[in-house]
């Protein structure tokens, strides 16, 4: 697979997960943010991603977060959940739940809190390129993962059957510029920082950026 195997592009909220007085998921509100955003003309939905507190969900809560969005979407917008987890057999779990509820990709954040080195890396997202048959997008956000993937190892990871995609979240731009440079031609790139560098990162060619801002900022996000 490679990018011309999927039409992802455009401004795409990473979805926030509201709660109520008892710090339950509160689904209705959920449900409302997702038309909110589809009727502002995103066009795709992040669900359980940073913005989305997926560090502070269980994993039931997580898999109910990506059924729920794929059932509001309504073939609306795809739907991408995002299953990273300090643990392989874990993020490849959320990745096959994703695939069952309907999603169109899974974002896998590589292992966060340890340092894995870049072997470990690349065969954390070969176990879910080789087991589940979704699409992928890479997640580079060295702030939230503490592993920063080195450009040689992202071309590794761009070769890998199943990674279309990343989102590129470093907040430099020389490293989402030279990105897209080294991968731009064989998997979409995604800017992850739309009110820092979002009209510069598409004038350059990105694919579109996947920000917490549309949730806020809905119509704007889409005519940027």
């Amino acid at each position: 697979m490679d990018k011309r195997d999927v039409d992802w592009h455009g401004p795409m909220p990473s979805v926030i997960t509201p709660y109520d007085a008892e710090g339950r998921i509160d689904e209705d509100a959920f449900l409302e943010n997702i038309d909110l955003c589809i009727g502002y003309g995103v066009t795709g939905l992040l669900v359980g991603g940073n913005s989305g507190d997926f560090w502070s969900l269980s994993m039931d809560e997580r898999k109910r977060l990506m059924t729920l969005a794929v059932e509001g979407a309504k073939g609306r917008v795809p739907v991408f959940a995002c299953t990273g987890a300090v643990l392989g057999k874990a993020m490849v779990d959320l990745a096959a739940a994703a695939a069952e509820a309907g999603c169109a990709g899974a974002m896998v954040l590589p292992p966060f809190f340890y340092r894995p080195n870049a072997d470990d890396i690349h065969a954390y997202y070969k176990s879910v390129s080789d087991s589940v048959d979704l699409p992928l997008m890479l997640y580079n956000f060295p702030a939230g993962s503490v592993a920063a993937m080195s450009f040689e190892l992202i071309g590794r990871l761009a070769d890998l059957d199943r990674v279309v995609a990343i989102k590129e979240t470093s907040g430099s731009y020389n490293t989402f510029y030279k990105i897209l440079d080294l991968v731009g031609e064989c998997i979409r790139v995604f800017c992850g920082q739309m009110t820092v560098f979002g009209v510069p990162a598409l004038l350059m060619g990105a694919t579109g950026f996947i920000d917490t801002n549309p949730n806020l900022w809905g119509p704007e996000s889409v005519a940027l």
